[in-house]
């Protein structure tokens, strides 16, 4: 079976689709490893962001032999899966795409350039990870959707800052409606997404398989680390923002115990300004958590300095400095290995989003201990944890409400999910990345069985 592996253009992002596409593409090299007895082949179509220092160790020390093709059509990859003179043979192929000016133009690139690799390449079957299929393709095909946001931006038309065009709305709509009534099938991470993808174009409910996201081997490694300490006791703030080389010294000494971290984006699902104007609105004893904002645009930097100013918070001139007894501290964003010791520091993970899908900041913080508060989240709702501060998004008082709780341990009646036991919320915390790429993996060999 030769398995064809789309992973989007969201590298450079940082976000939950990029971690996902990330893992997968090193999980799925592990998996076939493990698969040693079995003739699949794998080949990958990623952006050259993709291909990060660690990235390429990882593929030079496997077991696994693995070719690259740099953005070009070239041979199929059946040339590239020949055995070598030595009996060896290679069952992992890298094809770099070709480059973009910017990533809603390489996903329409990728687009015409897919169908074309899916054929010379003659796939079996053809997996897009990132939303999208290759729609002109007419190879068999699973796609993994994460959200239908771009088409539907349900509630969030008119949400100021970064909204999303009429035009763009509609193309995405198309290709959403075209995609569905051709693929074999769809993987979601989370259920009210199936819910909806079967609502809006009657997909059949038995070619939809939610598959939840779970930890990277990256946060997986960390938390682990910290279960193993020996001394038993949480390491501090300010020791574990030491195992973050990105926060310089003198962030560090500003950032008091007991932070509250936000990453900030002009996504309007984002929720920037409610989120900002929410801090400001809490009162002045609980003001007293520094706020420490993730970006490493300087125009969302500009806007959130704008919002804070707004709302009446006074800067002080030195960035970082305390200002009404307290700090707004701006750090570049980080690179994936300073995440889990950065969020396990902070006393608070703002993340109230006006729209979500598997929610993997928020699973990632409250995995490391890390009090969250969101929206209705459905992956939080799932886990029922007293790290859990539910707020109704649209509300700036609201999100104040449980930010304060928050801060005060205030123990909060948590939203249990119908049919989630305490055993069922256990497995979910220990989920990795790992589980659904084996969970993937298997949805391969299915669909093999009825398209061969």
């Amino acid at each position: 079976m030769r398995i064809g592996i789309y992973l989007g253009r969201h590298a450079g992002a940082g976000g939950g689709i990029a971690v996902y596409s990330r893992s997968l593409l090193l999980d799925m090299l592990e998996i076939v490893g493990e698969r040693s007895h079995e003739e699949d082949e794998l080949v990958f179509y990623v952006d050259s962001a993709f291909l990060t220092e660690d990235v390429k160790r990882v593929f030079q020390l496997s077991e696994v032999l693995t070719c690259f093709s740099q953005e070009s059509f070239g041979f199929g990859a059946g040339q590239y899966f020949k055995p070598l003179p030595n009996g060896a043979r290679a069952r992992v192929l890298i094809r770099v795409l070709p480059k973009a000016l910017g990533h809603r133009s390489g996903i329409l690139l990728d687009q015409l350039f897919l169908p074309i690799f899916a054929k010379i390449d003659r796939l079996d079957l053809l997996h897009s990870s990132a939303n999208l299929a290759a729609v002109a393709s007419s190879c068999p095909q699973v796609v993994t959707v994460h959200d239908l946001y771009q088409g539907w931006p349900v509630g969030l038309e008119g949400e100021g800052r970064g909204k999303i065009s009429r035009i763009v709305r509609l193309l995405y709509r198309r290709m959403f409606k075209a995609q569905f009534k051709k693929i074999e099938h769809t993987i979601t991470d989370a259920r009210f997404l199936a819910e909806e993808i079967y609502r809006r174009f009657s997909f059949d409910k038995a070619k939809i398989t939610t598959i939840p996201l779970g930890l990277d081997a990256v946060f997986s490694e960390f938390k682990q680390s910290l279960q193993n300490e020996s001394s038993g006791e949480k390491l501090s703030a300010q020791e574990l923002l030491e195992l973050c080389p990105s926060v310089n010294e003198e962030i560090g000494e500003k950032i008091e115990s007991g932070f509250v971290l936000f990453f900030a984006s002009l996504d309007p699902r984002k929720n920037l300004e409610r989120s900002l104007r929410a801090w400001v609105n809490l009162d002045q004893t609980q003001q007293g958590a520094s706020l420490l904002i993730v970006t490493s645009s300087k125009r969302v930097r500009k806007a959130c300095k704008q919002i804070l100013s707004a709302s009446g918070f006074a800067f002080a001139k030195e960035q970082g400095a305390k200002e009404q007894g307290v700090s707004v501290v701006f750090v570049d964003w980080l690179p994936r290995t300073e995440m889990p010791p950065l969020i396990s520091a902070a006393e608070v993970l703002l993340v109230p989003t006006l729209a979500e899908g598997f929610g993997l900041p928020a699973f990632e913080a409250i995995s490391l201990g890390t009090k969250v508060v969101t929206g209705k989240v459905e992956i939080v709702a799932d886990l029922s944890s007293s790290l859990s501060y539910f707020c109704k998004p649209e509300s700036e008082a609201d999100i104040s409400r449980a930010l304060k709780s928050a801060l005060n341990d205030e123990v909060l009646s948590s939203s249990v999910s119908p049919g989630q036991t305490s055993k069922n919320r256990v497995a979910l915390l220990e989920r990795t990345m790992r589980d659904a790429a084996r969970e993937t993996y298997l949805i391969y060999q299915k669909l093999a069985l009825r398209v061969g």
